[in-house]
């Protein structure tokens, strides 16, 4: 009996083992597996990659606008606002399948021209899931700093009468100008000029005695004094009159250190000596009139920023109020 069992399986084994009949979808179905396996990680894999370049540049995108949209070193809800919209112009809702997108962007921490966020969604996958992978969860990183190349700037500062009352707030914002400007230079060069609009500029200080004229011509005045006695005159005999010529006038005023004072004969309302202290301010340089269209001639000094004062021409005068009339 044993010896028959035996026999039979070793019997049908032989013929099974010699029948190829079936073959083929037998290897097909056992090769399903590893087939959706292989394509499924591809496809998934290939959508989280795209999904998180997207997500990426939509990051980099919100940064960017949120920095350009800040103002004197605030990284405000307005500018974040700004930063959100440019991400969602970017990264639509819903794109390539992706669920719980978020963004956030924020001011660095210690910067006053860096802008961080950072942006994350959760992809399901499509085949994935049969082999237990349900969902990729996407994170990305990013950062947008304002840098400023080679660049010369020169401010231009209303310093006249009408400006009084807001000097304080004119220093304030060129301060902040300042320092926004200085650290968001990197390694470019960074130049700065200042000119002060005004009828005068207080520059005495840094110029050479040698580039001051010692004359002075200004509108000004000359008081001659006349004084009368009525003859056969007991009481209040004596009359004093005094007569003012206005013209321009030639003074020699010196070489006088900012501060000092400047005598100028006969110019008081009593035909006396003045005594006006220099501030510092000084007048342009000889000019010529010139059309707009045409270059300055050499003779108008005034525009030759570079001609070093070597005659009276060339040279400025002090500029005194307190002697003109």
């Amino acid at each position: 009996m044993r010896g028959t069992i035996f026999s039979r399986l070793r019997s049908g084994a032989t013929k099974l083992l010699r029948d190829h009949r079936g073959n083929a979808l037998m290897l097909t179905a056992a090769a399903v597996v590893p087939v959706i396996g292989i394509v499924g990680s591809a496809v998934d894999i290939g959508r989280a990659y795209m999904t998180q370049l997207r997500l990426q540049q939509a990051c980099d995108a919100g940064v960017l606008a949120g920095r350009r949209f800040m103002g004197g070193g605030t990284y405000g809800n307005d500018a974040k606002a700004e930063a959100s919209k440019m991400f969602g112009f970017n990264y639509p809702e819903g794109l390539h399948g992706s669920e719980d997108v978020r963004f956030e962007s924020t001011l660095a921490e210690g910067e006053v021209s860096v802008v961080q966020g950072t942006a994350a969604a959760r992809l399901p996958t499509s085949l994935m899931y049969i082999f237990g992978f349900g969902e990729f969860d996407l994170s990305v990183a990013c950062k947008a700093k304002m840098e400023i190349a080679h660049t010369d700037v020169v401010l231009v500062l209303d310093v006249t009468g009408s400006m009084k009352d807001q000097i304080p707030e004119l220093k304030d914002a060129s301060n902040d100008f300042l320092d926004t400007m200085l650290k968001t230079t990197g390694d470019g060069l960074l130049r700065l000029g200042v000119v002060p609009y005004s009828t005068t500029v207080n520059v005495g200080g840094v110029l050479k005695p040698e580039w001051l004229s010692e004359q002075l011509t200004i509108p000004s005045r000359t008081v001659e004094v006349k004084t009368e006695t009525k003859p056969n005159c007991t009481r209040n005999c004596t009359t004093t009159t005094y007569n003012y010529t206005y013209e321009n006038r030639t003074f020699t005023v010196g070489s006088p250190a900012v501060g000092a004072n400047v005598t100028f004969p006969a110019i008081s309302k009593t035909g006396t000596n003045r005594t006006v202290k220099w501030g510092g301010c000084i007048i342009e340089r000889q000019t010529v009139a010139f059309g707009k269209d045409s270059a300055a001639p050499e003779d108008a000094l005034d525009m030759d920023i570079n001609k070093v004062p070597d005659d009276e021409a060339s040279r400025w005068k002090l500029f005194m109020p307190g002697a003109g009339y």
